[in-house]
């Protein structure tokens, strides 16, 4: 054997070794299964072949292409296979896949039988040059079978590799180019040798094959030709019930799971390397909402993070359905803000509300406290029982959300037991003073409906006014409320009291 023939068997196993590893170290990427296997048919092939060009006789070289027919007839459709897989085409159907690899079944077992048979081979002989030596065949019709049967699948292929390469698809044409060189090499090598137009008459299919290897590695290392979720993960991601996005720097679609589909329908439509429109605008957002089965759903964003396997710069997002915990949320937060009874700002919230109007007002600015309590309350509990209590506050409250329309930036709480507490801060006291008394006749002329009974109840009133200066205080304002309203109830009840500096009580209203 020639000192070529060595330097072309080392070079080419190393190749084929390297790609068998190479394979296997994308042993859990979600293409893989096809370029695994494709990749032991070729060291198979390239192996036989290269004790082909280095046997010394007759016996060897047969030895050798039984060793290359252990790969080669699969090779073609194991490929095309690969490519559909790649190109996210739908998956054949078993019978389509018996079709398939019917004719290579024949082929091998044709070809391992010789010379039992004369069906692949008719005759074989040694040939050499003195640099390569080689098989010279005499073809059998299941020769001229399998190869019409290995240009129709080409072409089937190259179909594929073309249909990928004017799609829209950006990344897709990308891996399509190193393809068609890879799969164009051996191709050539095979044509010219069918067609004697080598200067030597030896076949170098499989040495071509070395450049089908080189850009198989160059696509999968650098173009993600492999996807990049493994299999075990993805079923996992999918099975997530948070959505879960990959794309590249340039917003081109690689990976979807289920739960992001649902979220976002037209991701469903797109392949790897799509355009996602849109994505940039919710990807900067913390939460978002999306109508989700006629249901308003709230989603929380994750941040765009980097994928540093990645040589195009992947990166993910993942969506978390929050309707839930923000659902939670909003009722703890009601439950710490609103009075269980009657739905409006219990006395901690209406002080923490009230304290942010004052101080976010200038100073000199008029603000008035009002004080509101049901007379003879426990009265009516007594003799009608806490439900009715509930329900002559609950229709009280009612009524003074409706008497509250008119000054929105007033606001108004549950003080605590059946009193009502008010802070005014864009009206004049003769105004307040014209609201309480409407309101408290309002009251007196209501009759609340229990039980087949009409129960009617009153109120007292009392107010105070303050500016707001350096030593304003709001538990002093309401202080002064709570001292009319006192006074109030020493009146009669169902009356208005406004709070007089020092104490000087005058009432605006009162009625028996």
């Amino acid at each position: 054997m020639s000192e070529l023939a060595v330097l072309i068997s080392f070079s080419s196993v190393f190749l084929a070794v390297g790609m068998v590893l190479f394979s296997l170290k994308f042993r859990t990427a979600e293409k893989s299964l096809f370029f695994i296997l494709l990749s032991f048919q070729v060291f198979l092939y390239i192996v036989g072949y290269l004790l082909e060009i280095t046997s010394h006789d007759l016996s060897e070289a047969l030895y050798a292409t039984r060793v290359q027919y252990l790969g080669f007839p699969f090779i073609l459709p194991n490929s095309y296979l690969f490519l559909r897989d790649i190109f996210g085409k739908k998956n054949i159907s078993t019978w389509q896949a018996i079709l398939l690899f019917i004719i290579p079944m024949v082929t091998i077992t044709a070809m391992q039988s010789y010379p039992i048979t004369n069906l692949f081979y008719q005759h074989v002989e040694y040939v050499s040059n003195g640099h390569f030596a080689n098989a010279l065949i005499t073809p059998g019709p299941i020769y001229h079978l399998h190869t019409v049967y290995s240009y129709i699948i080409t072409t089937l292929s190259f179909g594929l590799i073309f249909e990928a390469y004017f799609s829209h698809n950006t990344l897709v044409k990308k891996q399509s180019i190193p393809l068609l060189i890879g799969f164009s090499a051996p191709v050539i090598a095979s044509v010219c040798y069918l067609l004697r137009l080598a200067p030597v008459q030896y076949d170098f299919t499989p040495l071509a094959t070395a450049l089908t290897i080189l850009m198989l590695i160059y696509s999968a290392n650098y173009q993600n030709l492999l996807q990049v979720v493994p299999l075990a993960k993805r079923q996992l991601i999918d099975s997530m019930e948070d959505g879960f996005i990959i794309f590249d720097e340039e917003t081109h679609f690689i990976y979807a799971n289920n739960a992001a589909k649902k979220i976002f329908h037209s991701l469903n439509d797109l392949q790897p390397g799509d355009k996602i429109e849109g994505i940039e605008t919710y990807v900067k957002q913390t939460f978002f909402t999306r109508n989700i089965d006629g249901e308003e759903r709230i989603y929380e964003i994750s941040k765009v993070r980097q994928i540093e396997k990645l040589k195009n710069g992947g990166m993910y997002v993942t969506i978390h359905d929050a309707t839930e915990k923000e659902r939670l949320l909003q009722q703890l937060h009601n439950k710490a803000k609103y009075d269980y009874l009657t739905n409006i700002y219990n006395r901690g919230a209406f002080f923490e509300r009230a304290e942010q109007i004052i101080t976010s007002a200038q100073s000199g600015a008029i603000f008035i406290a009002l004080l509101l309590d049901v007379d003879n309350f426990k009265a009516i509990n007594d003799h009608y029982g806490h439900s009715c209590g509930d329900y002559v506050l609950k229709t009280l409250c009612g009524e003074i959300r409706n008497s509250m329309v008119p000054f929105p930036t007033s606001i108004f709480g549950r003080y605590g037991g059946e009193e009502f507490s008010f802070l005014f801060d864009t009206l004049t006291v003769e105004q307040v003073l014209t609201f309480a008394e409407n309101f408290r006749e309002r009251i007196a002329n209501l009759a609340v409906e229990w039980q087949g009974q009409l129960i009617p109840f009153t109120i007292s009133i009392g107010i105070s006014s303050g500016m707001k200066t350096e030593s304003f205080l709001l538990e002093e304002l309401f202080l002064k409320a709570d001292v009319a309203l006192y006074q109030a109830k020493n009146n009669g009840k169902n009356c208005v009291i406004l709070y007089k500096n020092e104490q000087n009580l005058e009432g605006f209203s009162s009625a028996n």
